[in-house]
């Protein structure tokens, strides 16, 4: 799929640990970076596990160029809505 070039900002998705939304950046067609607006950080475990694996995820999704990334462990239920987050955003940037 072809991504247009800019700043896509995907909808909240919310799950039992918070809300998270990601913007990702396209530039040349391809993702150059990720980064998360808004995490779980309401509780010190949440803040700690956002803290672990957002960072991880974000220079996954880089790499790979895709939504579809490994889970981080202990992270599991944040990495499947970060993934479902930056594929939202994925879908505008292809719609251009």
């Amino acid at each position: 799929a072809h991504l247009e070039d800019g700043d896509y900002v995907s909808s909240r998705h919310s799950f039992m640990w918070g809300d998270l939304r990601i913007k990702i950046f396209i530039r040349g067609g391809a993702i150059t970076g990720v980064q998360a607006l808004q995490f779980p950080d309401h509780r010190s475990q949440s803040l700690y596990l956002s803290g672990v694996a957002l960072p991880t995820l974000e220079s996954e999704v880089i790499k790979k160029q895709t939504s579809q990334v490994d889970t981080v462990s202990s992270a599991t239920d944040t990495s499947y809505v970060f993934q479902d987050a930056v594929a939202d955003a994925i879908v505008k940037a292809t719609r251009g």
